[in-house]
């Protein structure tokens, strides 16, 4: 157990954190890991975030409507209560694609977990806005959410990286799904565990 004296030097260490770096730090997980005792030293991985997922939170919806989309299926419609999820980046691709449709990226994302919804991408958005992701990651898809256009396209949430931010997008699965795409999913130490995301 840390002591008093421990305690303020962590506090202090933290006062002299420049204000723009603290954000990344919160957003990083570290100090939830911090406050519940979790953290291990070296266990942290770079692509590995931590979510907390509200029910009530609807941006992804409410852009949807505005742009007249219209709801298929929410993988995420059955969050009733908040929740907080530790989930990784991981890419669709398999050995010897550049590419792939994105309808092949919606079934590839059902088999490894990775079909989060609305409710992620929400929580995304408002917790990691200005991380910068891995070199050589500019998407992220949250393909748990389908919407189309009328009886037509089909489309899903998605968020790009415009070098300063993440930007709430919509694509078409009739393009195709590249190498620098992502999607999340719960860490693979954690894959055949009980569902947390």
């Amino acid at each position: 157990m840390a002591t008093p004296k421990q305690m303020r030097k962590l506090l202090e260490l933290f006062e002299e954190v420049p204000t723009e770096r603290m954000q990344e730090i919160l957003g990083s997980g570290l100090l939830t890991d911090l406050r519940d005792g979790k953290l291990v030293v070296g266990e942290r991985k770079k692509n590995t975030l931590t979510l907390t997922l509200d029910p009530s939170s609807s941006t992804v919806a409410n852009e949807a409507k505005r742009r007249g989309l219209k709801l298929v299926n929410d993988s995420d419609q059955s969050l009733l209560r908040a929740r907080e999820v530790e989930l990784e980046l991981c890419g669709v691709l398999e050995a010897g694609e550049d590419r792939v449709n994105g309808e092949v990226m919606v079934l590839r994302s059902i088999k490894m977990d990775a079909d989060k919804g609305e409710k992620h991408a929400n929580a995304f958005l408002a917790q990691y806005k200005n991380w910068a992701p891995p070199k050589g990651v500019s998407y992220i898809a949250f393909p748990g959410m389908v919407l189309r256009v009328g009886y037509g396209s089909h489309y899903v949430p998605g968020l790009r990286w415009d070098g300063v931010g993440w930007c709430l997008d919509f694509f078409w699965l009739g393009y195709d799904w590249g190498g620098s795409g992502r999607l999340l999913r719960r860490p693979s130490t954690q894959l055949g565990t009980s569902p947390s995301a």
